[in-house]
């Protein structure tokens, strides 16, 4: 099995890649292969080009969550190759999401669009065939899983109040999923932004999968979280024993250097370009 970030954050060694506030990864297991995310812009498919991957041969296309960063590439990708794959994406993906800046009562204000810059409509008159998923745990071919309706449990994640819906109510991320593959020796669980807490979605994952952690790669949001927040994450996943630890995007430069800290050598610093062998 291969894992390439087409596109993140961070640049990497090869100074051709574009690189940008967005996230997308491409997953080759051999059998199915799948585009996790698709970047702010559709910059990730000429570095698709550059690193060898043919996106014209994609089984699945799995979308996270409705934010700008993991959708923006979607149009400019179904405009520049012929996409046949399966489109994946949760329940209330196209609702109009937005950020704002929290007040000392607690409201968002001068919320700024950032949610997806096309409609439903619009994707499937550019030809996407669109499947939406609402169940806590879905299989889409031999043990790859897509996890969904992670709970709440633990009090230290709790949902961003500057993330609001187009109603003005905070953003739950109903719509956030995970991707997981099964492995003989466990799951390795991909996650856009984690919105819902990145110990609940893994907690959640390996429960339904009964499975031990393998890995985790991607987002975490964990960016300006607080010292104790940070603390009880890695706390709680270095507990799951995972191989390894490759996560950037979202996480914040300070805490990416905890992590890398906590984890050792078990941490991977996932820049854009980045290939596992797994």
């Amino acid at each position: 099995m291969e894992i390439i970030t087409l596109i993140e954050n961070h640049p990497g060694r090869d100074k051709r890649l574009a690189f940008e506030h967005g996230f997308s990864l491409y997953i080759d297991t051999g059998t199915s292969k799948i585009l996790f995310d698709t970047g702010q812009s559709g910059d990730f498919v000429e570095n698709a080009w550059y690193l060898g991957v043919d996106l014209s041969q994609l089984t699945h296309i799995v979308l996270s969550h409705g934010h700008y960063d993991h959708s923006g590439g979607l149009m400019p990708l179904l405009k520049a190759v012929d996409i046949t794959a399966p489109l994946y994406y949760g329940k209330g993906y196209f609702r109009g999401k937005y950020r704002g800046k929290l007040d000392e009562d607690g409201r968002a204000r001068n919320p700024r669009f950032i949610g997806n810059g096309f409609t439903k409509e619009q994707l499937v008159a550019a030809g996407a065939t669109l499947m939406e998923v609402d169940f806590p745990v879905r299989t889409i071919a031999p043990n790859l899983y897509l996890f969904q309706h992670f709970p709440l449990v633990q009090g230290y994640e709790p949902l961003d109040q500057r993330f609001r819906l187009e109603d003005g109510s905070v953003d739950s991320f109903g719509d956030e999923i995970a991707l997981g593959i099964g492995t003989p020796s466990g799951l390795i669980l991909i996650s856009g932004c984690a919105h819902r807490g990145i110990v609940n979605m893994v907690s959640a994952a390996i429960a339904a999968v009964e499975m031990p952690l393998r890995g985790i790669i991607g987002g975490t949001h964990l960016i300006h979280c607080s010292p104790d927040r940070l603390d009880a994450t890695i706390t709680a996943l270095s507990a799951l024993h995972p191989q390894f630890m490759a996560v950037s995007h979202c996480t914040g430069e300070d805490n990416l250097e905890r992590l890398r800290t906590a984890f050792g050598e078990s941490f991977i610093m996932n820049v854009t370009g980045n290939r596992m062998r797994l």
